[in-house]
């Protein structure tokens, strides 16, 4: 018969185990893979959401400014087309009205007006006495040659008035017998421009544009060296110029700027319907700066639960190495004791504490004509002739003895021998 140790039973921790513990960690990996990449595109989305809030309030807020500005050309043109052709250069009326209109739009730096040849004859600040000359400006240009032209908006120029970098918003005036009667104009500085873009959030290299059809720099902040150097810079990504010079009014992407290099997320919107875009661009290192601090902490503690868990499973390792050992000393030791027992030319039987038998050999149940299976499990007492268990009990009555029986009744099958009994 094979003996078959109690202790192989017992659940011993070994190659499934570490296998446990190496699927584990990679699910613990994964997972934290998995929550890095989606608090990535979480600051993503939210960047991309503040790009485009911040160009759709710019685009809004210059918009309006336009429109404001326009209306005081349109009433200051109306105005002068009324007077009576007597009015002239330096008219006292004339000027203090369009300086009551200029000032209900506080960002006009100047209102004024100018004759037939391009002379300065009009508006608040204007050196009458050295009549500057707008002839050569391509906006004067423009309004001269074209009837109905509209509102004119300049590239930046260097005012010959006051030496500021502005740009001037325009529009034709009429003469009284019909047509080219000069321009009215107000300009705005490029420093409110930039004043404007500074009091945003944009992050430490964040930057914002005030750009022309061409997408030709008229205002940008940060400064990349002065507002004269920065003016007409026309360095734009690919990404951003393709869509805008195929007619598309707004959208949301993600380029290096050809400028400084540094990587963005670039809104840009058309302002209404001039020709001017605004473009503000986040800079991916400034709002992905919270998610690497928190990638730089998952990584800490990954790598700690990692080296935990490989401890522990080094330490489990080991100690069920240890465990074999000892179960296999034991396993050697039982199989000495087994055939020890098998080999004595006694009969030999192991009963536990409840005197049931545990163990017999080989001679035992040769001894009395039972098998090891039938043995295994029963009381001791039906190995034990009468004389030997005490008084008869019912329970003899029951196996076939009767009061005075003599040793040879009882459930062997063999005469009773003297044997030997050891207790489990």
């Amino acid at each position: 018969m094979t003996f078959k140790s109690p202790f192989a039973s017992l659940p011993i921790p070994g190659a499934r185990m570490v296998g446990r513990l190496v699927l584990l960690n990679l699910v613990v990996v994964l997972l934290a893979a998995l929550g890095i990449a989606q608090n990535r595109a979480r600051h993503e989305e939210r960047a991309t959401t503040a790009s485009k809030n911040l160009a759709l309030v710019l685009e809004r807020e210059i918009g309006s400014l336009i429109g404001r500005i326009d209306l005081v050309l349109l009433t200051v043109s109306d105005e002068m087309a009324r007077l009576p052709a007597a009015a002239g250069a330096g008219s006292t009326s004339l000027d203090d009205f369009m300086i009551r209109h200029g000032q209900r739009v506080p960002e006009i730096h100047s209102l004024r007006a100018t004759d037939t040849h391009g002379n300065v004859i009009y508006g608040r600040g204007a050196d009458l006495e050295a009549h500057p000359n707008l002839s050569d400006r391509p906006y004067f240009q423009q309004l001269a040659a074209a009837p109905h032209p509209g509102l004119v908006i300049s590239k930046p120029a260097l005012s010959r008035v006051n030496g500021e970098w502005e740009i001037v918003l325009a529009r034709r005036l009429e003469a009284p017998g019909g047509g080219f009667g000069g321009i009215v104009y107000a300009t705005l500085t490029l420093q409110h421009f930039i004043e404007m873009f500074a009091s945003l959030d944009m992050g430490s290299t964040g930057a914002v544009a005030l750009r022309d059809a061409d997408l030709h720099v008229m205002a940008r902040k940060p400064l990349l060296t002065s507002i004269a150097a920065d003016v007409g810079n026309s360095a734009v990504s690919p990404q951003l110029r393709e869509p805008v010079l195929a007619g598309q009014t707004s959208g949301t992407l993600t380029a290096t700027a050809s400028a400084d290099g540094i990587e963005r997320t670039i809104s840009f919107r058309r302002v209404s319907t001039y020709p001017l875009y605004i473009v503000v661009g986040l800079a991916t290192g400034d709002y992905l700066a919270e998610w690497r601090n928190g990638v730089t902490k998952a990584l800490v503690l990954l790598a700690a639960f990692m080296f935990l868990s490989i401890l522990f499973a080094a330490l489990l390792h080991r100690a069920w190495q240890r465990r074999e050992g000892h179960v296999e000393a034991l396993g050697m030791q039982e199989r000495k004791f087994r055939t020890l027992l098998e080999s004595s030319p006694d009969a030999l039987v192991i009963v536990d504490a409840r005197e049931v038998i545990a163990i017999v050999n080989r001679q035992a149940c040769y001894m009395f004509g039972y098998p090891r299976e039938e043995l295994v499990g029963q009381p001791l007492d039906m190995l034990l002739v009468p004389h030997n268990r005490g008084p008869l009990t019912p329970r003899d009555v029951m196996q076939g003895c009767s009061p005075g029986a003599t040793a040879t009744c009882g459930p062997w099958r063999r005469p009773a021998r003297s044997f030997r009994s050891a207790s489990a």
